[in-house]
């Protein structure tokens, strides 16, 4: 029995290496892999930028909400490059990889409680 893969890498990538079980498949006009015994396979797929375009920059929507006495800023930024530290706006992104860095400033007779993220 052989498995088949159908591959699609995203916009700018390209197939890198298909492994099962820490061996490679094969590319006979589709990417196959013979099975030689029953039990259970691990399939790892990579991809890598196509070669000659522009990397990809995946990115994350940053959404929060201003409250009533308190101030939020947040910012994005690279560990360790704090000169470059752009504020994201609510609804404005960050590129994934980055930090994000929440600034919070409680009106006078007000304490921080809590920052959640996701909910939790």
């Amino acid at each position: 029995m052989w498995l088949v893969f159908a591959v699609t890498p995203a916009e700018g990538y390209e197939l890198d290496s298909i492994l099962v079980n820490g061996q490679a498949a094969s590319n006979y006009g589709a990417w196959l892999y013979k099975l030689t015994e029953a039990g259970e396979y691990n399939v790892v797929v990579t991809f890598k930028t196509n070669a000659g375009s522009e990397p990809v920059v995946q990115e994350a929507v940053v959404n929060y909400e201003q409250i009533e006495n308190a101030t939020i800023s947040v910012v994005g930024f690279t560990m360790g490059d704090f000169a470059n530290m752009p504020t994201v706006e609510n609804g404005g992104t960050v590129a994934v990889g980055k930090w994000i860095g929440v600034s919070v400033t409680p009106a006078e007779g007000y304490e921080l409680d809590s920052i959640l993220v996701n909910g939790q």
